[in-house]
Formats: C-alpha cells, sequence, structure tokens
C-alpha cells in the first residue's frame, strides 16, 4: 500500500511519519478490506492532529498494491472580524504561524488560538470553510473582541470576628496599556469597620514573547488591627515580587506551565500604647521560587466537566539577601516565630480533583503537603 498526495507526488514527511506503522494484512483479502485500510489511516492522521483525509482513487489493483491519496488542510486566507485593539501586531504574529501550518495541524493551531485567547481582554474564535479551489484549501475566519477594562466586585462574611466578618472586595484591571499583551490591576479589600484590616495591591504582566512567557510584578501592602479588647496589636505587611510563567503544554484538555519568581516581605507588629507604640516582631523574608502546575479534564457530553485534576509543586528557598530577618531574637529583633529560618527551604505540592455525578452534582477531593 502506498500514500501519495492527490496530483501523485509525495507525501508531506509528517504526514508520511503518522501513516508509518499501519498494520497491513497479508494473503488474499476481499475488496472490503480497501475501506478498513482507508479508516485506519483516517484514524491515524487524526490521532496525531493532522486535518487530513485519506480517499480512495479510482485504480485497478494489478500489481497487487494498493494506492490511497491524502488530501491535507491548508489554510490559504484568514478573515477577520472585529478588532484587536492595541494588540494588532500580535494578532497578525498569530495568523501568520497559524498560515504556516502547511499542512494544518490541529493541535499546533489549537496551541496558537489558546494562546491568542490567554491575551488579556482579548476573545478569539475560529472557524473553518471550504476555499472553494483546490483540494484541502481552506479559509478561515477569526473573530475577535476585545474589551478595554473589566471590574469585578464581591462581599463576604467568612472570616474570624476578630480581623472582621464582613469584607468587602473591589479591583479593576485595564488591558493593553502597553500593547504588550499586559493588564495592568488595582486592587482594595477592607472589613465593614475600615479599621480590623485593609488590603491595597497593584500589579501589571505583560508577555514577553510568541510562546505565552510573561512577567508580571505586584505590589501589595495590608493594615491589621484586630479586636484583640484592651490590647491594641497592630501589623502593617509588605508583599513585592516578580513571577515569571511560561506555558510548557496549552490545549482544551490538557495544561503544563512552569513559574519562577521572588518574593520581597516585611511584617511588623507593634502594640499601641497611650505613650506611643512598642515594637513586638519584625520578620523580612526574601525567598526564590520555582513551580510547575497542571490539569487536566474530560467533558460529558452535554459539556459539563466528567473529570478534572489540577495539581501544583512549588519549591522555595529563603535567601540571606537586602536584610533578612534572623532566627528568633538573634539581630536583637524577635521574629514571629522563634524557631522559625527565614533561610529554609520549603517545599510545596497539592492536587484538587473533581468527579461528575449526574446532571447537577459532582464530588470534590482536595490534598496538600
Amino acid at each position: 500500500m502506498t500514500f501519495v498526495r492527490p496530483d501523485g507526488s509525495p507525501l508531506q514527511p509528517e504526514i508520511a511519519d503518522a501513516l508509518t506503522g499501519l498494520e497491513l494484512p497479508k494473503g488474499e483479502q476481499p475488496i472490503s478490506i480497501v475501506c478498513a485500510l482507508r479508516d485506519r489511516a483516517n484514524t491515524a492522521l487524526r490521532r496525531a492532529g493532522w486535518v487530513a483525509s485519506v480517499q480512495i482513487p479510482a485504480q485497478e489493483i494489478s500489481g497487487g498494491t494498493l494506492q490511497l491519496q491524502v488530501v491535507t488542510a491548508r489554510i490559504v486566507e484568514v478573515r477577520v472580524r472585529g478588532s484587536a485593539g492595541p494588540y494588532d501586531s500580535i494578532l497578525r504574529d498569530r495568523i501568520a504561524q497559524i498560515q504556516a501550518l502547511d499542512p494544518l495541524n490541529e493541535k499546533k493551531a489549537e496551541r496558537l488560538l489558546l494562546l491568542a485567547g490567554d491575551i488579556p481582554g482579548l476573545e478569539v474564535q475560529l472557524s473553518l470553510r471550504p476555499a472553494g479551489t483546490r483540494q484541502g484549501e481552506v479559509i478561515g475566519e477569526l473573530s475577535l473582541a476585545f474589551r478595554r477594562f473589566a471590574v469585578v466586585a464581591n462581599v463576604q462574611n467568612q472570616n474570624s470576628r476578630l480581623t472582621g466578618r464582613e469584607t468587602g472586595y473591589a479591583r479593576a484591571e485595564i488591558y493593553g496599556l502597553t500593547g504588550l499583551a499586559d493588564v495592568t490591576y488595582v486592587g482594595v479589600s477592607s472589613t465593614a469597620d475600615f479599621r480590623e484590616q485593609i488590603v491595597a495591591q497593584a500589579g501589571h504582566i505583560m508577555g514577553l514573547d510568541r510562546n505565552g512567557t510573561t512577567l508580571g510584578g505586584r505590589f501589595t501592602y495590608a493594615w491589621s488591627r484586630p479586636d484583640l479588647g484592651a490590647l491594641d496589636l497592630r501589623t502593617n505587611t509588605l508583599i513585592g515580587g516578580f513571577d515569571l510563567a511560561r506555558p510548557l503544554i496549552r490545549s482544551l484538555r490538557t495544561n503544563v506551565r512552569a513559574t519562577g519568581g521572588v518574593d520581597y516581605v516585611d511584617q511588623r507588629s507593634v502594640v499601641r500604647t497611650d505613650g506611643g507604640s512598642v515594637p513586638l516582631t519584625l520578620d523580612k523574608l526574601r525567598i526564590g521560587f520555582v513551580g510547575l502546575d497542571g490539569d487536566y479534564r474530560t467533558v460529558r457530553y452535554d459539556g459539563r466537566t466528567a473529570f478534572s485534576v489540577a495539581s501544583s509543586l512549588q519549591v522555595r528557598k529563603g535567601v540571606d539577601i537586602l536584610g533578612s530577618s534572623d532566627s528568633g531574637f538573634a539581630d536583637g529583633r524577635l521574629t514571629s516565630r522563634i524557631d522559625g529560618n527565614s533561610r529554609a527551604l520549603v517545599v510545596r505540592a497539592s492536587v484538587d480533583t473533581v468527579i461528575g455525578v449526574g446532571p447537577i452534582f459532582s464530588l470534590a477531593g482536595q490534598s496538600q503537603v
């Protein structure tokens, strides 16, 4: 059995590799085996992600060799509907990458589209239709929707009474300030009395390359004054850091991402008195970390989740730079944990699983170490 393109030329190397290893029957076979071989070849191509079709041309099998034609898809034109806003240059690059997929591979195209959809504020959908010219040539219709900003807010009463049970949170995001697949955000959280706990945050995340790598900077400052009766304990916390992330696998079902970054943490607690304030604890942590996280899910016929699992692994290491705290009372200032080690090596791991049961129920489990 041999495979050729509709014009009789040899197959592209990627297509030929996908068809290598097909089991061929030996000896005399009924004519129905021709259709079975075609179906096996189509299955092999589909499993490898190729958008292709195997056809049986009219022929006379006189020499004992069956010839099948493989028609592969290629996007010859992309028509864009909608606006990409400040991401126009990024989108043109994505379109060029998709059009360069010859032959067209569903898995590679899916990754490119999902990475485009990961750009903050941008929604992307691609549909294909025959071009009406040569076999396998298709036209891609790309639908775009861009929003400049988003605002989210919520109120909850699940905190402890010491730190304020009722808490409100609001966050505003602005997309595309620099046109580098970026999002800038600010947020604030406060207890109902605007006293027991207030948290303010700001940050910026931007894309670095066409593979979805992002770099983000973040800053958080919190004021805490828990209700401890006569004890007026106040804590100020500053957290800053940078995060680098890169998607290793990006698909509808499976995602794996590598991360790394640094944390800068200062936390100071004092006790206020009529005569002023008395320092209580001071923690200064300088941390570097690397991690790997991923998820996998399957869906039912109605689109609901049948099974999903998400896991993460992170390794964190404290370093002795920028005035990080010594343990206990070694530097004349007490840390919040006397036996704590600001240079410790910490490994964190978690697994979350959801199993769909029936149309409205699901089972969920979580494990952390």
